[in-house]
């Protein structure tokens, strides 16, 4: 299904599409600029006038140690990554440009990771974020987010999370924001709303 919201990065146009949306943010906050190689998954997400408005990357999660989050926290330790390591992917380079920054921005950024989730059938996404997106994520999206240890300091802060992506595209119902995605994207996944 070709969605209206995102794209799977496929070729060099793409890539650097997905770049230069990505780079202003990283810049903005410090971050240090890096191309993950090998399997991953890049999406640009766009805004309803299919501007290039965000970007994220899903990478299958590795267990022993060989994940590269594990080397900023120790996801690995987890029970519950121990236990659904198969079903789990990071959450990269999730980013929107600064001049697109908006509620409505960030609800089809979160679409563009459930629906990854969903169509890999992955459980829950980690990932390491800013505290203040933790904060917003968790208190106005209400979303299935749990900090799992402590703030990881560097060059910047930022905090070890667990998404339970599962919860969200089986109860697409219970988030109005990403049901009224999955309606204006016309994707038919929002039946499994009305299979109760």
């Amino acid at each position: 299904m070709d969605s209206s919201i995102y794209k799977k990065v496929q070729g060099e146009e793409d890539f650097e599409i997905f770049y230069n949306t990505l780079m202003p943010s990283w810049i903005e906050m410090n971050y240090v600029l890096e191309c993950v190689l090998g399997d991953v998954t890049r999406y640009i997400v766009y805004n309803n006038l299919k501007q290039p408005i965000g970007t994220a990357e899903a990478i299958p999660y590795k267990p022993n140690g060989e994940s590269y989050l594990d080397q900023f926290f120790p996801f690995k330790d987890l029970e519950i990554v121990k236990q659904n390591y198969k079903y789990i992917v990071e959450a990269e380079g999730l980013t929107i440009h600064p001049k697109f920054r908006g509620k409505h921005n960030l609800d089809r950024l979160l679409y563009t990771l459930v629906e990854h989730c969903r169509i890999n059938n992955i459980k829950y996404a980690v990932a390491l974020i800013n505290p203040s997106l933790y904060v917003l994520l968790k208190r106005m999206y209400k979303i299935p987010i749990e900090k799992v240890g402590n703030e990881y300091i560097s060059n910047f802060t930022a905090y070890p999370i667990i998404i339970d992506a599962q919860y969200m595209y089986k109860n697409i119902h219970q988030f109005s924001w990403l049901l009224k995605l999955y309606e204006v994207d016309n994707n038919t996944a929002k039946r499994l709303v009305y299979q109760r």
